[in-house]
């Protein structure tokens, strides 16, 4: 796939969108973690068969996002984002409108495949479209998207609650956003997708695999740090509810207040340029930072990781950015291969925190948290040392 760089005002189409996509994404998704409770109780299941209701889609996720690449060179990543959405948005209204457990485990099937187009598409149309020396404040706009979502989801489904709406409802009223988004991607006048540069791609069979190993060991290198804000997002609740005694409602301030961190974090960093910092070592101080205050938050008091995402929200936007400079023409097929084995972590960060929970306690089973920022952080660091000499595609 090209660098097509397109004009300013088409620029600002692809980006708008992939923004949009993303924090209909996040609202769907975040809307699962907020009527979970009343969904296990509903239907009458025990907390390791409800779980299923995540590792589904985080499994699906991870084929989708592993090969949707060749239909997002041919068709382009809106043609993409249109599909993925669809899925989602299907999925959510499927789940508004099913009370077997067994049947929204089918319909949960789409809803990871769109997620994991979804989540492939929109950085692709960021990275083939904007100027590099713009794509690190737009990727932190856009990731920023996501802590919107996880900010609104949860108090959308909240009020719908307190008027008496089942959970099933909110389901289908969340797909208010995704129908609204996909009409407007319709309307808007795209210029058409073409699959250029095709035969200047990579086509030895050496440097296609060296390039590849470079890919795939960055992909598990960043997708790691995902094991630690997931793990404190999805149990940061459970941790302060168990070790506070505080009641479910004052519990939930902390992860607030992680939202919170997360979406005005981003914000900053899309606004700030910091041309004195490379993007490289700005991902090491995310990785050291949020390893220090996800300690401390441990060792002395929960708000230490709730503030953690104020160091957490600047890194998977600069992945992005580090992969699109890295890899250049070939960027995409490292950004899907990073969103796939993110899907994957999550899957198996679930689990694993859930066997380490049952055995240990939830306060030590969050040390996976800065073990897998330290790890990431290694990883990274000894990039250079693995592939030195080995060669990147054309940029």
């Amino acid at each position: 796939m090209s660098k097509q760089i397109v004009s300013e005002p088409r620029y600002w189409l692809y980006v708008i969108f992939a923004y949009l996509c993303l924090l209909s994404l996040g609202f769907m998704d975040n809307t699962r973690g907020a009527v979970f409770e009343d969904f296990i109780r509903d239907l009458a299941l025990s907390d390791s068969k409800a779980s299923w209701f995540f590792v589904i889609p985080s499994s699906f996720a991870f084929l989708s996002s592993l090969f949707c690449r060749s239909w997002i060179e041919k068709r382009g990543p809106v043609f993409m984002l249109r599909v993925g959405l669809a899925l989602m948005g299907l999925a959510t209204f499927s789940f508004g409108c099913t009370q077997s457990f067994y049947i929204i485990l089918c319909e949960a099937t789409l809803f990871g495949i769109g997620f994991g187009i979804i989540s492939v598409a929109q950085n692709v149309a960021i990275s083939s479209t904007v100027r590099p020396s713009y794509q690190r404040q737009i990727f932190s706009g856009l990731h920023g998207m996501y802590g919107l979502a996880s900010l609104l989801a949860p108090l959308v489904a909240g009020y719908l609650f307190s008027l008496g709406v089942h959970w099933q409802g909110i389901f289908l009223f969340s797909v208010i956003i995704p129908a609204s988004v996909l009409v407007l991607l319709s309307l808007a006048p795209f210029p058409k997708w073409s699959e250029k540069q095709v035969s200047q791609q990579v086509h030895s069979n050496d440097l296609a695999s060296s390039v590849r190993k470079r890919q795939m060991f960055l992909a598990v290198s960043l997708s790691i740090y995902l094991v630690a804000e997931i793990s404190v997002s999805s149990r940061l609740v459970v941790l302060v509810q168990r070790s506070l005694s505080l009641p479910p409602e004052n519990a939930t301030v902390y992860l607030m207040v992680f939202f919170l961190c997360l979406f005005f974090s981003r914000m900053l960093f899309a606004f700030a340029k910091l041309e004195g910092l490379s993007t490289k070592w700005l991902l090491q101080l995310c990785l050291w930072g949020s390893a220090v205050l996800t300690s401390a938050g441990l060792m002395l008091s929960p708000w230490f990781l709730s503030l953690s995402a104020l160091t957490m929200a600047p890194f998977f936007p600069a992945a992005m950015d580090f992969l699109s400079k890295r890899f250049g023409t070939q960027a995409h097929v490292g950004m899907a291969y990073t969103m796939a084995f993110a899907s994957l972590t999550v899957v198996g960060m679930h689990f694993l925190v859930g066997i380490l929970t049952d055995y240990y306690g939830i306060g030590k089973a969050l040390w996976v948290a800065p073990i897998s920022l330290g790890a990431s952080s290694l990883l990274l660091l000894s990039e250079e040392f693995w592939f030195r000499g080995g060669s990147r595609p054309h940029q």
